[in-house]
C-alpha cells in the first residue's frame, strides 16, 4: 500500500514518511529484543 522510498532522499523532507520509518525500526529493534531473549 505505502510504496518504498529511498530513505536518505525523501526520508529526510516528508515527516510522514519519516514517522513511518520511524515506527519500521521500533518495530525491528521489538523484534530483535524478544528475538534476542528467546
Amino acid at each position: 500500500m505505502i510504496p518504498m522510498v529511498p530513505r536518505l532522499k525523501d526520508g529526510v523532507r516528508k515527516p510522514f514518511t519519516a514517522s513511518i520509518q520511524n515506527l519500521l525500526m521500533k518495530n525491528e529493534q521489538l523484534r530483535v529484543a524478544t528475538s534476542s531473549t528467546k
